[in-house]
């Protein structure tokens, strides 16, 4: 929609209609517990982050873009897709903390895909960025890895001194 290229794939490829009733059946035919529904949805999620991300860089690619908007719109395309998908389910998006790179994957994912394509070999590149995805979001989430968090920018009391203002230097005290 960004590219304002054609209309949305998802309205002209039926693919994405019968892929969409696969998952329908599987979720009403297949019975699963809570605790094996959250592992395969944070491996299904990893995945997923993959797909969007190697979809919207290549897309933007095909239309003729450069490498710049290419990582940035394969980025948004993934985070945008999970923090659309979190909202219609009622949770906080995971974009917004605590979950393990999300956003970080998107952008290496979309930056492979890139790199694979200006290489010449852009069917490589939708494989490596998918299995790239799956590796570290599942890693990230193992081990717990996330970005450093923001600056904490409250003032701080001040740090006591001697009289006079002077503190004395160790040769002093000695």
């Amino acid at each position: 929609m960004l590219l304002q290229h054609g209309t949305p794939v998802a309205l002209t490829d039926y693919a994405y209609l019968l892929t969409s009733l696969a998952g329908i059946t599987v979720a009403f035919l297949v019975l699963i517990s809570e605790q094996h529904w959250h592992r395969l949805f944070t491996a299904l999620d990893a995945a997923v982050i993959g797909f969007w991300a190697v979809a919207g860089a290549n897309k933007t690619l095909a239309v003729g873009l450069g490498w710049l908007p290419a990582v940035l719109l394969g980025t948004l395309t993934a985070v945008g897709g999970g923090a659309l998908r979190d909202v219609i389910l009622g949770r906080m998006p995971a974009v917004f903390g605590g979950n393990g790179l999300y956003a970080t994957v998107a952008l290496a994912v979309a930056a492979v895909t890139v790199l694979c394509w200006y290489l010449g070999v852009p069917g490589i590149g939708v494989g490596l960025g998918v299995t790239l995805a799956l590796v570290l979001r599942l890693a990230a989430v193992r081990y717990g890895w996330n970005l450093p968090s923001g600056l904490d920018w409250r003032r701080r009391s001040r740090p006591a001194t001697r009289r006079g203002g002077k503190s004395r230097s160790r040769k002093e005290s000695s």
